[in-house]
């Protein structure tokens, strides 16, 4: 096949791929994001996200709205940007192991909410006229024992490498992106349900209940 055929066969797998697992990472604005979430076609997900020295947060995305569990450094670092750094230790003890929740149009639980729109942007980047144009293929080689094929394209973002599986299915096993962003994710568990559950209301607060506290501490 050519390398436009091959393009067309990853598209038309990955567009009927009703879950994916992806890990690995993506830069941003000059900051390291490291992923590890499983995703549905509607955005439902769950997962970790970790970016840059801000600290790592377990996120849960569905219908019903995000919640972020963050870690310690994410707290400390969240108190800061509400103008109270000297809560941080405070405001890290008092909401460990909580989910914070809040507006949907909140922009710190909107970003993350967007991480959960992986199916979505393979499937919008795939179907970028550039990336079809450029492609070329590349030699064979392994991902997580798996035989792929290498696929070079450019697109907006820059040149990047797809990997689609050669012996089965041309699932797409992993992408690098070598435009100045960078990243390397890896996609696994296709198809495979995910369960996205709200987590327990009484580890739930809101975002403006943390606000409140941050202001007090």
């Amino acid at each position: 096949m050519s390398a436009d055929q091959v393009v067309d066969q990853i598209r038309a797998t990955m567009g009927a791929v009703s879950t994916v697992h992806v890990a690995g990472y993506a830069m941003s604005d000059g900051q390291k994001m490291t992923l590890d979430v499983s995703a549905d076609k509607n955005k439902n997900c769950t997962g970790t996200v970790t970016t840059g020295d801000t600290g790592s947060i377990e996120l849960i995305h569905n219908s019903a709205g995000t919640w972020i569990k963050p870690d310690a450094t994410y707290w400390k670092n969240m108190a800061a940007q509400k103008g109270n750094p000297q809560a941080g230790d405070a405001v890290a003890e008092l909401f460990k192991g909580r989910w914070l929740t809040g507006a949907q149009d909140d922009p710190d639980l909107q970003g993350m909410a967007d991480v959960c729109g992986v199916l979505a942007g393979l499937d919008e980047a795939l179907n970028e006229d550039s990336t079809k144009s450029s492609a070329h293929k590349g030699d064979y080689a392994f991902v997580d024992g798996a035989r792929a094929l290498t696929v070079n394209v450019t697109d907006d973002s820059g040149p990047s490498i797809l990997y689609p599986a050669a012996d089965e299915q041309p699932y797409l096993l992993r992408v690098v992106n070598n435009g100045s962003d960078g990243g390397i994710v890896d996609l696994s568990d296709f198809n495979k349900p995910v369960d996205v559950q709200a987590p327990p209301a009484d580890q739930v607060i809101d975002s403006g209940t943390f606000q409140q506290k941050v202001n007090s501490a």
